[in-house]
Order: structure tokens, then C-alpha cells, then sequence
């Protein structure tokens, strides 16, 4: 069982939600009860102030056979770990060397806040950090042997640096434009963009002759914090277990929507063809005011559609600006037009203001999904907000920090043709090749998350839209990837985060065995293999490097489960 010790301020408690999304069963606990027995592994993490006594205990855990992982802070245990630390590290770029913690990663790794230190001898040196330069100015990951036991010092606040590459800063104006010209987001319109945090240079690739943001960076610190647990836990032969993101041991998921700006019947009842052929659901979000003929909502829910909303705060109404009132208003008109209570939500044009705000008038309104953080340039499609995992915003500036239960499913890429050769009057401001469909879906199957793409009504008769579509959808069914609405999405996600936040590890003698409170069906159990050196049969499953066996592939609330 993986027992946590962290602080209870700012986002230091965001850990907690981190563990659950990435399927970790773990238990919150004191210094005061660690036992190698009972915690192979502890993960002490950010602004944790410890005692002399807790120094000493500490210590007394891990020289007995207990595991320790260090995480984003100075705990005045620096021999302990084989570092000094030397100061505060604002950002700067995780560069891996050739270790099972970090292979196969090809993102950027940037990341904000933690601490400078450096490994001393007899540590094994796992990363660097550098800066905007290419200096080096840390080690980030160094790992060590103590008697019995292990260490692993993490610099990097990796926990913070994903969520605020996630959430972003405060919408108040215009962002900063990309230096080249492929990103002008300084148009006047406040929007999610205006947010983010990556680095126009270092955190984009160029390809196909668009420099945007092809790596997931923020999913790629998940998976390296995921690493960094699977290496402690194999050290200990630990049956470390987990619950994969998707049902049915899916490595993706897909989701597509339409915004339908404009209204026109004759357009979304072509478009509706279109994805009847493909065989998929998709998420219709509609636009105030004006609506469809009712037969069409009927239609969309017919052929298992989901009727979604498209909050309106850019044409700047007394019904259309940015505030709760109009969110409210737009929300109960489309209550009563379609006889559907939203579960989704879009925002116009990815109108933000704000940080979270939003998040908390969506779930004061009883919306659990919103689809808002993406892209309107070229320069910024991908993963501007660092990953394609689907999150939960989390309110660290109160007093009392605490998540906000709104799924938030970033959005890739907008409108996609064959070749994007019309002529400018005639495309969406964003309209690029569907080549960069298949770059995506092929790096959301790698990080295991939500392929994310919207295709508006308005543009379905263009030329090359409806093939690109098609093109879309059968390459994500090669990779194995399902095709869902955001409705379906969000309350699967709750179900297994519920499953996962009240799951539990216990020991009886040499036998672990996990016992389930909160049933998910189609939920499937895995177990770090406990001899990771020892040959496994052919039907191992591999994640990010690591052996695991499958233990259940559906989780009943009593179960308990032997790992």
C-alpha cells in the first residue's frame, strides 16, 4: 500500500487528486505510521514540516526496508536522501538520461516549481534539469540505496507543474503571441489561450510545416510520476495496483463535437448522415438563441447523440456575456427547447475569463464536463494545456483547497479537411490537414487519453470535411480506440474515480489483497508484477516500460481482491 504524507496548503494537496486519476489506491497518513509491513512505499510530498523525531522515524522506515519518494521540497532530510538541496527552482526542462524512470518519453517535460539540488555521491543521478538555455542547473531525479531500503529525491514539483499547465494563468487580456507569427492570440477576444503556460520554442514541434504543440507534456509528468512509483515499488517486489483510466482495458478514448453555430437545420441534418455512417455518438453543443426544428434534436438523441450546450459570452448581449446570469439563462433555454438537462458544455469561440471561475458556475449549474480549453489558431492546436488525460480543476487558492467536480476534456484541433487548400474566405480560421488527426490520436493512444475534435455543422459541405471525418474515425478504431460523447465520458470518470478514492490495500501475513467500496463495471484491476527480473508469460501487460499482470476486469463494491 502506498501511504502519503504531504502538505495540506496551496496545491500540495492536489497529490491526492493526481493519484486518483492516475488509478493508485493509497492511504493519507502521519510519519508517526510508517512500517515497511504496512507501507512498502511512502511518498512524502511538498511543504511538509518534520520534527526531529519525524526525521528520525523517517530514517528508522526507510533503513528497515521501507521505500521513500521525496517530491517538489526541502525536508531537511538531505543525507537521508544523497542531495543537497540549494534553493527554489521556478521552471526549467526535465532531461532524462537512459533509466526505466522516464523511457520512452518524448515531450519537453517542462516544469514549475520544487527545489535545485544536487546528488552526491554514491546517488544514482536518474535526470537533469536545464534551463531556457540549455544549462543545467539541478539534478531532478536521484535515486539511492540505504541498507535496507530506497530513496528517490524528485526536484520538481511535478504534481503543481500539472496543474498549472493544465488550469493556466488568469484570463484578464490578451496573451502573448507566438514570437513567429503562427499563434496571433492577441486579438481582443479574452479566450483559454490567453492562459497557457508552455513555451512557444521549446514546448512546440514543427511538422508538416506548422509549428504546434505535438507533445503531451503534461500527461508525459503523469506517466513519469507513474514511473517513478512502478521503480520504487519493484525495488520492494511491492504488488503495487491500479486501475486503468479507460473500461475494457481501452488504451484511448475518442470524442467528437460540433458546435452549432449558425443553427442551420439543413447543414447539422447533413452532417448527422455523416456520422450515422461512421457508426459513432457524438456530442452536439447548441447554440443560444435560435435552436433546431425539435425533430432534430430527436433525430441527434435517435441515433445516440448527445445534446450538449454552447455558452455564448463573445457576442456580448444582455443575454451573451460573461457571467453566471447568462450561462444560467442560455442553460434553461436549452432545457426547454430540447427537454434534455445538459450534461456538457462548450464555450463559444473557447471564451475564458478568469482561471477556474467557470468550472464552479458549471457545477453550480449541474454540468459536469466542459469542452472550452483548446485551441483557435493554427500555432496552438494540440496539447497547448499539456495533454490530452481528461481533469478536474482544483481550487488552490482558498482557504480550504478543493477540487471542483467538472471534468474538463481539452479539445485538440478544430474542423479538419482533407487538404486545407480552400480559399481563405471559405475555411475556419483553424482549418488544418487531417495528417495532423492521425499525429494526435497516435500521441493520445501513447499517454493512454481523450482524443478530442470538433467539427462544426457550418462547414460539413465544404470540400474534403466529411472525408476528413471519416479518415479520423477509422484511424482511431486501428488503434483501438472508442468513439464516446462527453456525457458518457464524465460519468464513467466519476465511477472510477469514486472506485479508486475509496479503494484500499490491507496484509494478512504475506498476502495483499485490495478491497473495493464503490463497484465499476468494465473497470479492470492490475498488479505491478512483484518480480519484475523474473520471465512473465506471454500475456504480461507492459505500461510505460514496466510488467503488470491483470488480476479482474470488473470491480464489484465487497470485492477484495488478492494481489
Amino acid at each position: 500500500m502506498l501511504a502519503v504524507v504531504s502538505g495540506k496548503k496551496g496545491s500540495d494537496p492536489y497529490i491526492q487528486e493526481l493519484l486518483t486519476d492516475l488509478g493508485i489506491p493509497f492511504r493519507r497518513t502521519e510519519v508517526q505510521s510508517l512500517k515497511p509491513d504496512r507501507f512498502p512505499l511512502c511518498l512524502l510530498h511538498g511543504n511538509v514540516s518534520l520534527s526531529r523525531l519525524e526525521r528520525d522515524l523517517v530514517r528508522h522506515y526507510v533503513f528497515n526496508g521501507g521505500v521513500l519518494i521525496g517530491s517538489g521540497a526541502d525536508f531537511g532530510i538531505d543525507d537521508l536522501f544523497g542531495v543537497a538541496t540549494t534553493g527554489r527552482l521556478t521552471s526549467g526542462w526535465i532531461k532524462k538520461r537512459d533509466h526505466p524512470i522516464g523511457n520512452g518519453l518524448l515531450s519537453s517535460l517542462h516544469v514549475f516549481g520544487g527545489v535545485c539540488a544536487r546528488a552526491k555521491e554514491q546517488s544514482d543521478r536518474v535526470a537533469t534539469i536545464v534551463n531556457e538555455q540549455g544549462d543545467e542547473v539541478s539534478d531532478a531525479i536521484v535515486v539511492r540505496k540505504c541498507k535496507k531500503g530506497w530513496t528517490i529525491f524528485v526536484a520538481p514539483d511535478l504534481p503543481a507543474s500539472v496543474l498549472h499547465i493544465q488550469q493556466g494563468l488568469p484570463v484578464m487580456q490578451d496573451g502573448q503571441p507566438a514570437p513567429d507569427g503562427s499563434a496571433p492570440i492577441d486579438d481582443g477576444i479574452l479566450k483559454a489561450e490567453d492562459g497557457l503556460v508552455l513555451h512557444w520554442i521549446r514546448d512546440r514541434i514543427e511538422w508538416n510545416g506548422l509549428r504546434f504543440f505535438g507533445y503531451p507534456v503534461a500527461d508525459e509528468l503523469r506517466i513519469l510520476f507513474l514511473q517513478i512509483l512502478f521503480f520504487a515499488a519493484s525495488q520492494k517486489a511491492a504488488p503495487l495496483p491500479l486501475i486503468p483510466l479507460w473500461a475494457n482495458g481501452k488504451p484511448a478514448l475518442g470524442l467528437i463535437s460540433h458546435d452549432t453555430d449558425g443553427n442551420d437545420p439543413e447543414l447539422a441534418r447533413a452532417l448527422l448522415e455523416e456520422v450515422k455512417k461512421l457508426r459513432i455518438a457524438t456530442t452536439w453543443c447548441i447554440i443560444y438563441p435560435g435552436g433546431y426544428p425539435k425533430d432534430l434534436y430527436r433525430a441527434i438523441r435517435s441515433a445516440g447523440g448527445e445534446i450538449a450546450l454552447h455558452f455564448d459570452a463573445l457576442t456580448d448581449t444582455p443575454s451573451t456575456r460573461w457571467s453566471i446570469s447568462s450561462l444560467r439563462l442560455q442553460f434553461q433555454w436549452l432545457v426547454k427547447e430540447t427537454g434534455v438537462c445538459p450534461v456538457s458544455n462548450k464555450n463559444h469561440y473557447t471564451r475564458w475569463e478568469g482561471r477556474i471561475e467557470f468550472f464552479r458556475w458549471c457545477q453550480r449549474l449541474g454540468i459536469q464536463a466542459d469542452q472550452s480549453k483548446g485551441p483557435s489558431k493554427p500555432g496552438t492546436i494540440g496539447f497547448l494545456f499539456g495533454g490530452s488525460h481528461p481533469w478536474r480543476p482544483f481550487d488552490d487558492r482558498s482557504n480550504r483547497p478543493s477540487i471542483i467536480n467538472v471534468w474538463s476534456l481539452n479539445l485538440l484541433t478544430q474542423d479538419l479537411v482533407v487538404e486545407p487548400s480552400l480559399p481563405r474566405s471559405e475555411r475556419h480560421p483553424i482549418m488544418v490537414s487531417a495528417d495532423f488527426a492521425t499525429w494526435l490520436i497516435d500521441q493520445v493512444v501513447r499517454v493512454g487519453g481523450l482524443a478530442h475534435f470538433l467539427f462544426h455543422p457550418a462547414h460539413i459541405k465544404k470540400p474534403g470535411t466529411a472525408l476528413a471525418m471519416k479518415t479520423l474515425v477509422e484511424w482511431g478504431r486501428e488503434k483501438n480506440l472508442d468513439w464516446r460523447t462527453s456525457a458518457e465520458i464524465a460519468h464513467w470518470l466519476s465511477a472510477r474515480s469514486d472506485c479508486v478514492r475509496t479503494a484500499s490495500a490491507h496484509r494478512t501475513g504475506s498476502t495483499w489483497t485490495l478491497r473495493i467500496r464503490s463497484p465499476l463495471q468494465d473497470g479492470h484491476l492490475l498488479t505491478l508484477a512483484a518480480n519484475p527480473h523474473r520471465h512473465l508469460e506471454s500475456s504480461a501487460i507492459y505500461l510505460h516500460g514496466f510488467p503488470f499482470r491483470l488480476i479482474k476486469t470488473s470491480l464489484r463494491s465487497g470485492d477484495q481482491v488478492p494481489l
